[in-house]
């Protein structure tokens, strides 16, 4: 379909869903999808991965913030024995990310 057949089919889908009548503006949307692999566009079609392929493309969830401050520290030289938080305060985090996400 055409970015304006899928924002008219969007908006459609919310005013039914929800009753609110909203106007879409895709081109944000489809440049970060084009950016991880998952849409493109031919021809002004939209054309998307199938939903198992495309969850590949997006970006992963690091380990832990332990694991991302060690592999950083690395790549600039300078590893670190002790880190700015504590035990508690990264337990804490961690379990806020897995349960909202990444922020």
């Amino acid at each position: 379909m055409t970015p304006i057949q899928m924002e008219g089919r969007i908006e459609r889908w919310i005013k039914e869903t929800t009753g609110t009548q909203v106007e879409i503006n895709s081109t944000e949307a489809v440049a970060l999808l084009k950016k991880f692999g998952i849409l493109t566009d031919y021809e002004n079609r939209l054309h998307v991965l199938p939903l198992h392929a495309a969850m590949r493309n997006l970006p992963q969830l690091p380990q832990s913030i332990v694991a991302r401050a060690a592999e950083r520290d690395v790549a600039e030289g300078y590893d670190r024995d002790a880190f700015a938080e504590t035990e508690d305060q990264y337990k804490r985090e961690d379990q806020l990310h897995r349960r909202i996400g990444w922020f």
